[in-house]
């Protein structure tokens, strides 16, 4: 008998085993129905995500009105139970909820703080592996959020639009959410604005559709995203399409408020994917969305595929660096809990000290490593895998302090082996989640290096230690 033969067999055989023990597995593991719990335990945000079930899709509908900045939402949540349910909780801070389905019956909720509640309607309760729609209608303007070292989040008001900012844990100020970056899914929108008006969001878009002085624009990810990297804009806009490396398209809108020629500046974003893709491997998505609206933000509004900036950021080569490099550690590649941030701001940061390696050269390189250095050196509390709270996480010295980690892991590995290490890290846990520890195993394997010292060192301690 071949050896091929021989594995069938084998294959069959605990195929068989299986099935017999999963029957009364199967039959007697529903249990009673419970009440999904609010929240997974994140250590950071206790209370982001749910139990009982994982999403598998969310379907967007918004209909935006200018002259109030209401938006009338219809979202369909479809998810796959994980625990027997009689009730289960949505991140939601959103506007008035005027209807709540399951599985197309009516159901009875209500609200608490950052809670939706929701109760299975009578005799419906969920059993485990079922598939479950989840229908929540809304009409309001959604919350603007405030975050300690981010300022406001959630929805922000322009002065001819609004756009979302779902990072960190705000997309539930628009979107009834599982509100955890573990739990990924595709988002569908369906966008209807007054005619001559524009909207963008997360995902490729479909063909626009005009209807009773409406338009009508529809977008869907390839992949699964974090609610956090989920993004909405409306008001008016130009766009311009650029051809990327590898032919990918790179789509800018840019507010009809600024001047003619203000995206020109955009079309370094190009070169910049070109060359953070010779360190961390080939750029993740087909298709990137960049907008750039008429307003004051101090930074770059993350979002998967569709960074935003304003006029004054968008000058800043440190911030596009950071924006774009996030669509590797942080979009194709999303932090297990925030408490494993480090793979989003770290990395992210890093490509900063690259962009300007790669411009000015090592030496500018290296002097901006040493300031940084001076600069955390005076706060002893940055260790970037350690956080323990929303403020520490994207405090500017945190994401330096981690930057200052990737590079003395760079000088211990040296550069071969440290770029091979993002590479392979980037295509094992693309499209999914990861863990710090699951990038120090994948560094430890390709490396040979055992990294329990730069882990304490560099991730985990206070103190900063001495630069190598």
């Amino acid at each position: 008998m071949s050896v091929a033969a021989v594995v069938r067999q084998v294959a069959f055989v605990l195929q068989v085993l299986s099935a017999l023990v999963a029957v009364p597995v199967a039959a007697f593991a529903q249990g009673a129905p419970l009440r999904g719990s609010p929240g997974v335990g994140d250590a950071i945000y206790p209370l982001a995500g749910n139990g009982g079930y994982a999403v598998d899709r969310y379907d967007v509908a918004l209909t935006w009105a200018p002259a109030t900045g209401t938006v009338d939402g219809d979202i369909a949540i479809h998810m796959t139970v994980t625990e027997p349910l009689s009730a289960f909780n949505l991140d939601y801070s959103g506007p008035e909820i005027a209807a709540v389905t399951v599985a197309g019956h009516p159901a009875e909720w209500t609200r608490e703080d950052r809670e939706l509640k929701v109760n299975v309607p009578a005799g419906g309760n969920l059993r485990i592996g079922e598939a479950v729609e989840v229908r929540v209608v809304y009409r309001g303007v959604p919350a603007t959020l405030t975050h300690p070292v981010l300022g406001e989040i959630g929805w922000l008001t322009l002065p001819d639009g609004a756009i979302s900012a779902s990072m960190p844990d705000a997309a539930r100020a628009w979107l009834p959410v599982n509100g955890h970056p573990s739990d990924r899914a595709v988002f569908a929108f369906r966008l209807t604005v007054p005619e001559g008006y524009t909207a963008v969001a997360s995902g490729t878009p479909g063909e626009v559709e005009a209807r009773n002085g409406s338009r009508i624009f529809t977008y869907e990810t390839a992949d699964q995203i974090r609610p956090a990297a989920a993004f909405v804009a409306f008001g008016h806009m130009r766009a311009t399409e650029l051809t990327g490396p590898g032919d990918s398209l790179l789509r800018i809108w840019v507010d009809e408020a600024l001047p003619d020629g203000a995206e020109d500046r955009l079309q370094v974003l190009g070169d910049m994917i070109s060359d953070l893709a010779t360190r961390f491997g080939p750029y993740p998505f087909e298709e990137t969305t960049v907008l750039v609206v008429n307003s004051d933000l101090a930074g770059a509004l993350d979002a998967q595929i569709a960074p935003t900036f304003s006029p004054a950021t968008m000058d800043d080569d440190a911030v596009l660096a950071h924006a774009i490099a996030r669509q590797w550690w942080g979009n194709a590649v999303s932090p297990e809990s925030w408490a494993d941030l480090w793979l989003q701001e770290g990395l992210a940061t890093y490509a900063e000290v690259l962009w300007v390696e790669s411009q000015q050269g090592p030496a500018a390189a290296e002097a901006l490593l040493q300031d940084w250095a001076e600069t955390v050196r005076h706060h002893d509390d940055t260790q970037p895998a350690e956080a323990d709270r929303p403020a520490m996480l994207f405090e500017r010295t945190t994401g330096q302090r981690g930057a200052l980690a990737a590079d003395a892991l760079r000088r211990s590995l040296g550069d071969g082996p440290f770029f091979r290490v993002l590479q392979a890290f980037a295509e094992r846990f693309g499209n999914d989640v990861a863990s710090v520890q699951s990038f120090i195993a994948v560094a430890e394997e390709l490396s040979g290096s055992q990294l329990d010292q730069w882990q304490a060192d560099w991730l985990s301690t206070a103190v900063q230690p001495v630069q190598p």
